[in-house]
């Protein structure tokens, strides 16, 4: 009886295992992912990476019948509708996904970031030594292109039961207290998936105007203008030259609104690098008139007399005209 009733325990035992293997294989849509769970690369700061992982679980019954395909076998996984999520001023300019590949450029950090969890639970050499090799992605298309969220959906297919040490799962199990069948079996085989993603530059603008030193707009005598800043790159705005009736005196600047009040700045304003703290730079230069000489009044002229002509004495008093015959 006790035998019976052990094997009994032992079943069910294998089959809740399955189940549970089923429920983790099938994990619907995941949660929003944000930059804290992604590694930002150091050399180019408008790429970030992520790692998912999906896992498969194989067991075999207490009768050493395999339930799923057994190792070495090939099988669909599944996978993920991946959700990133960026603030609000970013756009989404790509995504790239590929199979995640350890020992590449910031392997470590990439994985450590995105997958602090279950870092926590083994050694990454745990992963590594249990990820198989021979795996496809769909190449399926993301939304999100421009916004601030990427809809990315993602899944193992094809996949290939092997590993250079596949999770021994039963074993696993077996230290937490289960009991199984001797011809139980459990392995689990990981497939990462890395995923590259591309921001838009953060962008703000420039907004250069000319004026008088009273106020007045020259705008339809030097242009007016806007240009794009892009974070970390330099600029140099220098002033529009002067021409023959306005004099370059200085400028004003500020980051916050349009100037007003406050003195001018002689000369022009250095160089700088756009950091994105702001989203206006405000540049306004100004221009003090150039005063000219009034005209020299109109002088009178005397011109040889001729047989006919008239001659007006407009600048005589009194006004007299003579003809001459």
């Amino acid at each position: 009886m006790r035998i019976r009733v052990k094997a009994i325990i032992q079943i069910v035992s294998c089959f809740i295992m399955c189940l549970v293997t089923v429920m983790f294989v099938n994990p619907g849509k995941a949660e929003a992912i944000g930059i804290n769970r992604m590694f930002q690369n150091p050399q180019n700061p408008n790429k970030y990476y992520f790692v998912g992982m999906v896992y498969y679980d194989t067991w075999s019954n207490a009768g050493g019948q395999w339930i799923s395909t057994p190792p070495g076998g090939i099988t669909d996984v599944d996978g993920f509708d991946y959700v990133f999520e960026f603030s609000a001023s970013r756009k989404i300019k790509d995504v790239r996904v590929s199979k995640f590949d350890y020992y590449r450029e910031y392997g470590d950090e990439i994985f450590e970031a995105s997958r602090s969890f279950e870092m926590s639970q083994n050694s990454k050499s745990y992963y590594v030594q249990a990820t198989s090799r021979n795996y496809s992605l769909t190449n399926r298309p993301w939304t999100g292109k421009g916004t601030n969220v990427a809809n990315v959906p993602v899944y193992v297919v094809q996949a290939r039961l092997e590993a250079e040490y596949p999770v021994n799962r039963r074993l696993e199990e077996e230290q937490k207290g289960q009991q199984f069948a001797p011809l139980v079996q459990g392995w689990r085989f990981y497939f990462p998936t890395l995923f590259e993603i591309e921001l838009e530059p953060e962008e703000g603008k420039a907004i250069i105007k000319h004026y008088t030193t009273n106020g007045r707009s020259l705008n339809g005598v030097f242009p007016d203008r806007e240009e794009k800043l892009e974070k970390g790159k330099s600029y140099t705005f220098a002033h529009t030259p002067g021409n023959a009736d306005y004099t370059y005196v200085g400028h004003k600047k500020s980051t916050v609104s349009p100037p007003s009040g406050g003195t001018i700045t002689p000369g022009d304003h250095p160089p700088f690098t756009y950091d994105a703290s702001f989203p206006t730079y405000y540049l306004y230069f100004y221009y003090e008139a150039q005063d000219k000489p009034p005209p020299p009044p109109p002088t009178a002229s005397c011109t040889p007399p001729s047989p006919g002509a008239t001659i007006n004495g407009r600048y005589m008093d009194p006004v007299v005209t003579a003809r001459i015959l």
